[in-house]
Order: structure tokens, then C-alpha cells, then sequence
């Protein structure tokens, strides 16, 4: 596929769970492009695992280290990026990430998201206190009008990676 007919940068948000890394690998791919994950960048950068910077150094720290893994790798060029579910949260990731390239956002139905996400306390430091669907439907909410910004999205709820991957491309190709 030429990438001449695609965004340069592609910009994949979404809840936990939803696929963010699984689809954005795959669909960097399938376009011939980079792919990056900021919560891989952060850990690299950090030398420890999400959760532990979660809890050593609090979340607010996260967020520093997010918005500056998000400001370095939108400087490259033909690359899908899976950023953290939280990205969205601060005003000036949403407002980069527009100016800067496509934004997707990938969905799934609480539930589903329940599923994939159980027995992960050490990868889903926001899970890790109190009854789990609370907080996946809480956090949802808060998050759902930052998502909907987005220039397009993809329920993951029943579709396999392929099918989801190949759902962006038609997008991609057709917007």
C-alpha cells in the first residue's frame, strides 16, 4: 500500500483494553510504517514498569514523562502510535495529537474491557483498589468526551485484530 494516501502520524487512543498496542503494531504493519507505544517509551525511559512509576513516583509524574514521550515521537513521520488510555486527559496531548496527525480512538464495551483486563494490578495501576467494573465504568465516563474528539473510531468489542486493523484501513482509505 502506498503510505502517500495515508496520515503521516496516526495517533491510536482509547480505554485500557481496548487493543491500543495490539492494533496499532499490527496496523503499522500492514501500512509499512513505525510503530510506537508511549507507555513502552516511558518505561524504557524511567527503567521500570508502569505500575512501579505509579507507585514510586505517583501518577502526576507519569503524566510529565507521558507528555513528553508524546511530544518526541510526534516529531517522526510515518508512525502509528498507541498512546496510554489517560493521554487524553490533558488539554494540550489532545490538542498535539490533532495538530499532529489522525486521531483513532478504539472502544469495547465495559465488560469486555473487564475481561481483558482481570488479574492486572501490576499492569492496570488504576484497577488496583476497589471493585474493578466501578472503576472501568467511572473512569469511561470521565474519559468518554476526550475520546470522542477523535477523527475516527473502532469498536473492538467483538472483532479479532485482523478485522479491527483491516476496519482502519477502509476508514483510513475512505475519510
Amino acid at each position: 500500500m502506498a503510505s502517500g494516501s495515508y496520515p503521516s502520524r496516526i495517533v491510536i487512543t482509547g480505554f485500557m483494553g481496548t487493543g491500543k498496542s495490539s492494533v496499532g503494531s499490527a496496523l503499522a504493519k500492514r501500512l509499512g510504517y513505525s510503530f510506537a507505544d508511549l507507555d513502552q517509551a516511558i518505561e524504557k525511559g524511567c527503567g521500570m514498569k508502569v505500575a512501579e512509576i505509579f507507585e514510586k513516583k505517583g501518577e502526576g509524574f507519569f503524566r510529565e514523562q507521558e507528555k513528553k514521550a508524546l511530544q518526541a515521537t510526534l516529531k517522526e513521520k510515518s508512525v502509528v502510535v498507541a498512546t496510554g488510555g489517560g493521554v487524553v486527559i490533558d488539554p494540550e496531548n489532545r490538542r498535539l495529537m490533532k495538530e499532529s496527525g489522525l486521531v483513532v480512538t478504539l472502544t469495547a464495551r465495559p465488560e469486555v474491557i473487564l475481561q481483558r483486563v482481570q488479574g492486572g494490578k501490576e499492569s492496570r495501576p488504576l484497577l488496583g483498589k476497589g471493585d474493578k467494573k466501578e472503576t472501568i465504568l467511572k473512569l469511561m465516563r470521565e474519559r468518554e468526551p476526550f475520546y470522542k474528539e477523535a477523527s475516527l473510531t473502532v469498536d473492538t468489542s467483538g472483532a479479532t485484530l485482523e478485522e479491527t486493523v483491516q476496519e482502519l484501513v477502509c476508514q483510513l482509505a475512505g475519510r
